[in-house]
């Protein structure tokens, strides 16, 4: 049985990545953009991760996830505690407490694990900003 707040955040989503909010990070800022994808047909789940920031904090956080409810509700989630978020803050996002709040299973860990993948990824990539908050001209995947 899923909890409500899975169900909720499965059925709406508020932080999926359409074509719309892409093409607007793109005009907008697209040198500190930042897109990570984790998972495959092996763990029976993928979630893509694109983010914009400036040089002290996240604008937004957007999603794509094919995977189950809790994958789906995860995403949604997270994306939402690291908008706005002070880059300083984001190594502190504590996944536990996204699973705990949305009542996500045990038998489910395999979502929090992608994510501790794409939280690693973002941590990488903000090490090496640069003091104006500039990203690497390296492809991030």
């Amino acid at each position: 049985m899923l909890s409500r707040a899975i169900r909720q955040r499965f059925f709406d989503p508020q932080w999926v990545a359409t074509h719309t909010r892409l093409q607007e990070l793109r005009n907008r800022n697209p040198e500190n953009l930042f897109h990570a994808r984790v998972g495959g047909v092996q763990q029976g789940a993928v979630v893509e991760l694109v983010l914009s920031h400036d040089q002290h904090k996240v604008g937004q956080a957007y999603f794509l996830a094919y995977g189950s409810p809790g994958l789906i509700a995860f995403a949604d989630a997270f994306c939402e505690q690291l908008t706005q978020c002070a880059l300083a803050e984001v190594p502190a996002v504590q996944l536990q407490t996204i699973q705990a709040t949305l009542g996500l299973p045990n038998t489910e860990f395999h979502v929090v694990l992608l994510f501790n993948e794409i939280l690693e990824k973002i941590k990488e990539y903000f090490a090496q900003l640069d003091a104006d908050g500039v990203a690497p001209r390296l492809a991030t995947k």
